[in-house]
């Protein structure tokens, strides 16, 4: 039996007072978010949401864990603090979102639209994020971590003192982007666009591999790679 609005706040309500978990459904997630109700540590782990839109919803701390989100509509969503470990997000629309101290573990990413999203200190292990787009996203001090993310789109964002460990940055375009302070370890960046990136206080191991195919050396001239000359 389907509940109403009203159900589903007095459950809200009851679960914070007591501290316990406050299990939804896809059709209750979309009817709160529909009447501006906010969804702050909602558990809709393992849920099947393909293609539902939370436009603006409020998630912070909300589990959706195991979920599958091909297609779903986040725009402008707070999701901060998230628990987003083996969720499918292939195609799905996660523009301006808030996904700061986000937890994407093992998350499919798959040209997903993350353009101007705030992923700061967001952790991102293990996922596979072909062809995604995080153009004017800023991801400050995130973690990326044994991650593929071939042909991702990082144009004008923010990576600040981000830190690629074990990643696979094969071909992305950081065109414009501030990678001040940013840590490479191990990382693969054969063919990757830094044309305008800033790499100041930029960190390289000897394992990286940089857009020429070469590995990292102490002695090597950056701008060949962020302003090479014609």
């Amino acid at each position: 039996m389907s509940r109403t609005i009203d159900d589903l706040i007095l459950s809200r309500d009851k679960a914070r007072k007591s501290g316990d978990t406050w299990s939804l459904t896809a059709k209750d997630a979309f009817m709160m978010n529909r009447f501006g109700q906010r969804l702050d540590y909602a558990d809709l782990s393992g849920l099947d949401m393909n293609y539902i839109t939370l436009r603006g919803a409020k998630l912070p701390h909300a589990d959706l864990s195991g979920c599958s989100l091909i297609n779903a509509d986040f725009q402008g969503a707070d999701l901060s603090y998230a628990n987003m470990t083996d969720a499918n997000l292939n195609g799905a629309v996660l523009q301006g979102s808030n996904l700061s101290f986000a937890l994407l573990e093992n998350c499919e990413l798959i040209k997903s639209n993350l353009s101007e999203a705030n992923l700061t200190q967001a952790g991102l292990y293990h996922v596979d994020s072909k062809d995604a787009n995080l153009s004017g996203a800023n991801l400050e001090l995130a973690i990326v971590f044994d991650a593929s993310l071939i042909k991702a789109d990082f144009t004008g964002a923010n990576l600040e003192r981000t830190t690629f460990s074990d990643t696979f940055l094969y071909s992305c375009n950081f065109s414009n982007a501030s990678l001040y302070g940013a840590i490479f370890h191990n990382t693969n960046l054969f063919k990757v666009n830094l044309m305008g990136a800033n790499l100041r206080g930029a960190k390289f191991d000897r394992r990286t591999i940089m857009p020429n195919g070469s590995l990292w050396s102490e002695d090597m001239d950056l701008t060949q790679f962020t302003d090479p000359i014609e």
